[in-house]
């Protein structure tokens, strides 16, 4: 039911139009306004045909972001710039309009002609509408339910993960309605609903609890005779909305009378914000009324003074007309709050499974994988094997020769996704000697590394020669001119830093973070430190232009407090950089930036304190050589945006400190990404866009050669706007004359190859055309679309391929992935394999590359960790004990039917170390799909038993129902074996009948336990394995 709210626009302004006059003048966040104030007026639907699919789905979002309840969306069936494959949410955007437009309140429908006009909805529709309401605590029984599903044609699955499909087992019920953002679970107590949950689809964990939901939709039913939703969502109006010289007009074709508002927009016009009261008060004294919309109860103070009529909602930006007299303020206007939620964006668990590339539920037939112990084989997917205990589920590995080997589930871990470094490898041969030679090989090498970081390392543990001011700022005047809210991460951040400088040896610090999220602020932090304990910084870039886009900020944020700096880059005239060179041996620059040019030996920085290398990884080798020399006796402060491995974490962990910056700027959006086909009109549309919110553009165009016709074909289209070209090729003058005269706003749309990966800093850059998408990797395209975004306005990014081409699986998946994954943060996800590839044989800074590809990075990462705990003379807990557990120990397929997720935690049960980790898994195995049965129970003990045994005297377990066989390692010589045995003996246990033991000489030690009901609690050797603990 639609709640009527104060209004902007008068009541005979909105009789007029529905009587057929035009509105022109209108802003995009009026024309949402004035939608809803006219679909309060009218018992009918409102359907507002725009001039393509792309301005309605625009229009669409901001609507939805305004008042979710009344708009809703109606794209064509069959796009003429839309890819197979994308845009899959179509169809739920259609079921939804019909229905709401067929339940009476009526609501405000987007779409185009052509959209309206398709034939696709049955006559019959209204008829088929199913209503229900469930909640905790109401009699209902589970076969109700599902009758109720089924007569909705909903599709039995295994696994829920997409729209009208369901599935039950024991007393739970799952099902995923089109009009949901996640599916729900249902757990049923007899004949009364005990709880209702959604759940993550990707991960079936539960992601949130509910008390009460309502189910309503229609069957889906075929016709012979269809009608359009004109036709269907009658009693409606339907409304055209044009855009047009940067206006837009809101008009139904009955009368030729205008009503024009000539609104201005308040945020693009106005430099005017809640610190300027003053100059906001003059201003809202032109005017009769005041509105501010938010989704706040009230005002905020600033605006208490004024009189204020409150709108609740969200708009982007504000607008005023002084024709009529008022002014609409939005909440983004001063606060950055606006952001277009997707509507169908899936809450998430906060219990995930970890997303890896170690993780095997991704691997396909084919797929290299490495076995510790067998070498690089093929994996060719799970099968079963019957043994005299009856059938185990595995996985198969194919060898050279077409020889195979089984591995079972529970020994999942000894196998890993193969990432190399270079060129595809062989197979190795099952029996030969070769593998682990290559091992042994690769250890040797991982070994060389270890000893050199170390080395390196040594010399940092040594004192530094100075101390550094305890003040971390002049009584925080720098803070305070920071004019974003630090977040929590970066509060951290610039606490591990400065914490890291009061120290006594040198810093040697890596910040990781996300794009744009914060991590330049940290290192202008510490570059403000050293300035105040009178020492120099110098700050490393691996491009001309991100060293430009540093010097530019490091200028306006450190300039007005005394500091002096300077740019070495080929941006720079040799006359201007011998000079720079000069002041720098004298000790005259107090911050140096440049790029590998400060690595040149005419280079000298006098009384340097502080070195803080950007995205070191992008380097080259000789590059690295020299930055290593470099680091030997200053701190060190390195920012990258490429998530390191969390393996290599592991490896390098007590050796280098990390900060990791995870959360997002709170002004910080969510980029709308679509991939088309592309074609011009499309292409201008989203320029268009952008320059009517005065907006910039970015169009990247991988092909120096076309960028001239690009240019030119642009500015044919826009004639006023300055339309400009840019490549690496450019000289250094033309091309830093182009870069700053985008970053100043005298540039309205930049085509430009790949030179803006990184560096490239415009707050009022808000849309992103990569021409060409299927060509670049995912990491790449990640980072290139988080060049939009940084400011307070919704970015967009328009990823395009050549017209009607058929996408290769790999390029699919890569442009469904950017589609997909875009919120904040998701770099760690979305860059992880890209990561690995680029990064395993370069992370380093050695040349190891011919090892890693030779064992696999996991592997060598695994190799490196034992290495430095060797170095740290820490014990390597490595050795598993072999566990043979003569039972059913499985996962079994009625409990988890995917196979995906079945493998992934088989996986990650056999991979896990600690026990805390062991019970997170089962937590979520049992909200996922309910209580463990036995087998599962099993599998899960069996784990807990390898964790507590691993790098213990007990080498194998040999487990039945009714007997239990423990095989011991021969101890050390000063092992107290009448302490040991006198604890054996005064062992009890409910399920203990007897024991015996035998001590070999040459086999060792055994422990005979006979026993009932061994399984699935494991308990008795759980309580053994206490009792002994202390000489284990």
């Amino acid at each position: 039911m639609k709640q009527k709210q104060k209004g902007v626009f008068k009541k005979e302004i909105l009789e007029n139009l529905l009587k057929g006059f035009k509105a022109t003048g209108l802003t995009a966040d009026s024309t949402i306004l004035l939608l809803q104030e006219l679909a309060f007026c009218t018992d009918k639907n409102i359907l507002v045909s725009t001039e393509n699919q792309e301005a309605a789905f625009d229009t669409y979002n901001r609507g939805h972001e305004h008042n979710s309840s009344i708009f809703t969306y109606f794209p064509d069936s069959k796009g003429e710039n839309s890819v197979p494959g994308f845009e899959k949410e179509n169809t739920r955007h259609q079921k939804e309009s019909m229905l709401k437009t067929s339940t009476g309140d009526n609501v405000i429908c987007i779409g185009t002609l052509t959209s309206f006009k398709e034939n696709i909805i049955s006559q019959e529709y209204k008829k088929h509408i199913k209503k229900t309401e469930l909640s905790i605590g109401l009699k209902l029984d589970r076969e109700s339910l599902i009758q109720f599903l089924e007569d909705l044609s909903y599709n039995q699955v295994g696994v829920v993960e997409n729209p009208s499909e369901y599935n039950f087992r024991g007393d739970i019920v799952d099902f995923f309605s089109p009009f949901f953002k996640n599916p729900i679970r249902v757990s049923f107590f007899f004949d009364e609903i005990e709880s209702l949950c959604v759940f993550d689809p990707k991960n079936q964990q539960p992601a949130g609890n509910l008390k009460k939901i309502e189910i309503k939709e229609a069957k889906s039913a075929q016709g012979v005779n269809n009608i359009n939703l004109i036709d269907h969502a009658n009693p409606s109006l339907l409304f055209f909305y044009e855009t047009s010289k940067g206006e837009m007009a809101l008009f139904d074709k009955r009368k030729t009378d205008n009503i024009s508002f000539s609104f201005s927009g308040f945020a693009t016009n106005q430099n005017l914000s809640h610190e300027d009261s003053v100059g906001l008060s003059v201003f809202l004294k032109h005017f009769n009324s005041v509105y501010y919309v938010s989704q706040r109860k009230t005002a905020p103070d600033f605006l208490q003074n004024f009189s204020i009529q409150q709108i609740y909602g969200s708009i982007e930006s504000g607008f005023y007309s002084k024709k009529h007299g008022f002014v609409v303020l939005g909440e983004n206007d001063f606060f950055d709050v606006y952001s277009q939620s997707g509507r169908w964006q899936p809450r998430q668990s906060k219990t995930a499974i970890e997303v890896t590339a170690k993780n095997l539920s991704r691997l396909k037939n084919g797929d290299l994988v490495v076995h510790e112990s067998f070498g690089i084989g093929l994996y060719r997917g799970p099968i079963e094997k019957s043994f005299k205990i009856g059938v185990r589920e595995g996985v198969e590995l194919e060898y050279k020769n077409n020889t195979t080997l089984f591995v079972s589930m529970e020994q999942l871990g000894f196998i890993h996704r193969y990432v190399g470094s270079g060129k595809t490898p062989a197979l190795s041969v099952l029996g030969s000697k070769k593998w682990q030679t290559e091992v042994k090989k690769a250890k040797e090498s991982a070994r060389e590394v270890v000893y050199e970081i170390f080395s390196l390392y040594s010399k940092k543990t040594t004192n530094r020669s100075f101390s550094y001011e305890k003040e971390n700022d002049l009584d925080n005047v720098l803070s305070s001119s920071f004019s974003f809210v630090e977040t929590p991460d970066q509060k951290k951040a610039f606490q591990d830093v400065f914490e890291d400088m009061n120290g006594e040896t040198p810093m040697d610090r890596l910040v990781s973070g996300d794009v744009g999220f914060g991590k330049t602020e940290v290192a202008i932090r510490a570059i403000f430190k050293a300035f105040l304990s009178n020492k120099v910084s110098a700050l490393l870039c691996p491009t001309t232009i991100l060293a430009d886009q540093h010097f530019i900020t490091c200028r306006e944020r450190l300039s007005q407090f005394g500091v002096s700096i300077s740019l070495l880059s080929r941006f720079k005239t040799k006359r201007e950089q011998s000079e720079t060179v000069s002041l720098a041996k004298q000790g005259k620059i107090d911050v140096l930036i440049g790029t590998h040019r400060l690595l040149s030996k005419d280079v000298e920085i006098s009384n340097l304190g502080l070195l803080v290398i950007d995205e070191e990884h992008r380097f080259g080798v000789t590059h690295k050589e020299k930055i290593r020399s470099f680091k030997n006796n200053v701190d060190v402060l390195t920012l990258t945006a490429t998530p390191i491995p969390r393996t290599l974490q592991q490896a390098l962990v007590g050796l280098k400190n990390l900060t990791t910056i995870k959360t997002p700027p709170t002004s910080r959006k969510p980029i709308n990404t679509y991939v088309k086909y592309f074609n011009w009109p499309l292409v201008f549309s989203h320029i268009q866009k952008e320059i009517n919110r005065a907006g910039q553009v970015y169009f990247l165009y991988n092909d120096i050669k076309s960028i001239p016709f690009v240019v030119k074909k642009i500015k044919d289209r826009f004639p006023k706007k300055t339309i400009v070209g840019a490549s690496g090729k450019m000289d250094s003058k033309n091309l830093e004359n182009t870069v700053l005269g985008f970053f100043d706003g005298f540039i309205d749309v930049l085509v430009c190859t790949t030179i803006i990966e990184s560096g490239l800093d415009v707050t009022n850059a808000n849309t992103m055309i990569i021409n060409n998408a299927q060509n670049f990797g995912l990491a790449q395209l990640y980072q290139i679309r988080g060049r939009v975004g940084r400011g307070k306005r919704q970015a967009s990014c328009l990823l395009l391929i050549p017209p009607k081409k058929k996408l290769e699986k790999d390029s699919y998946n890569r442009l469904r992935a950017i589609e997909q994954n875009t919120a904040l943060g998701s770099g760690h996800v979305i860059s992880q394999k890209d990561l690995e590839i680029r990064g395993s044989g370069s992370l380093f800074g050695y040349k190891q590359s011919g090892h890693i590809s030779v064992v696999g990075f996991e592997m060598y990462c695994d190799l490196l960790r034992e290495e430095v705990n060797n170095k740290k003379s820490l014990k390597n807990k490595t050795d598993q004990p072999v566990l043979v557990m003569n039972t059913e120990i499985e996962i079994p397929t009625t409990y988890i039917k995917k196979e995906q997720i079945r493998i992934d935690y088989y996986y990650q049960i056999s991979k896990t170390r600690k026990n805390k980790d062991l019970k997170r898994i089962v937590k979520n195995l049992e909200a996922g799909f309910g209580p463990l049965p036995k087998e599962t129970t099993v599998l899960t003990n069996t784990a807990r038993l390898r964790i507590l045994l691993t790098g213990s005297l007990i080498k194998k377990v040999d487990a039945f129902n009714n007997r239990v066989v423990l095989f011991f390692n021969k101890p050390k010589t000063n092992f107290d074996l009448v302490g040991f045995f006198q604890s054996v003996e005064s062992f009890e246990h409910k399920n203990l009948v007897n024991y015996k033991y035998e001590n070999n000489k040459e086999l060792g030690l055994k422990i005979f336990f006979e026993t009932f009901n061994f399984f699935p609690s494991l308990s008795l050797l759980f309580s053994f394995i206490k009792k002994i603990k202390f000489f284990l």
